[in-house]
C-alpha cells in the first residue's frame, strides 16, 4: 500500500518537473529571441550616444 503511495507521487513530481523543464525551455527561447531582436537596436543606441558624447567633448572642451 505505501509503495503504490509512493509510486503515485513520483510519478506526480516527474510530470510536475517534465512541466518545468518545458516551461523553462520556453522562456529561454522567447528570452533569446528577444536578445537578438533588441541588440542591434541597443548597440546603435550606445553607438550613437558615444558619439555624440565625444563630439560634445572636443567641441566644447570637456
Amino acid at each position: 500500500m505505501g509503495s503504490d503511495s509512493l509510486s503515485v507521487r513520483a510519478a506526480m513530481m516527474s510530470k510536475s518537473l517534465r512541466k518545468s523543464q518545458t516551461n523553462t525551455n520556453s522562456v529561454v527561447s522567447i528570452l533569446g529571441s528577444f536578445n537578438k531582436n533588441m541588440e542591434p537596436i541597443v548597440m546603435d543606441y550606445f553607438e550613437f550616444d558615444l558619439a555624440f558624447t565625444f563630439l560634445n567633448r572636443t567641441k566644447y572642451g570637456f
